[in-house]
């Protein structure tokens, strides 16, 4: 388990080899009105949390309509089978009544 550090300070070293971090920033500046490197930063932090909540709740809704799109698919094919072995039996008395006429 790594220990909990007291951040005083945060760097940002070598983001010339990361544009896909820049563009990450430029995208949360703009899209929230900031305007330096650490607000980008602060306003990441502070919304991981969040974030993170907002998509366990997404996956427990999902599992949630999983299971009941499951146990729906699971009751429609059994009345499909109920309703196929209906029409069997109406087609074999038909059958029977239309070979009876001959």
């Amino acid at each position: 388990m790594i220990a909990e550090k007291e951040f005083r300070t945060i760097t940002l070293r070598g983001l010339d080899d990361k544009p896909e971090i820049v563009g990450i920033m430029n995208d949360v500046m703009k899209t929230h009105g900031l305007k330096t490197g650490q607000s980008t930063i602060e306003h990441i932090i502070v919304s991981f949390a969040k974030l993170q909540k907002e998509l366990a709740d997404v996956n427990a809704n999902r599992e949630k309509e999983m299971n009941r799109y499951y146990k729906w698919r699971q009751e429609t094919e059994e009345q499909i089978e109920e309703l196929k072995k209906t029409i069997g039996t109406a087609q074999v008395a038909l059958k029977r009544i239309f070979d009876t006429k001959l």
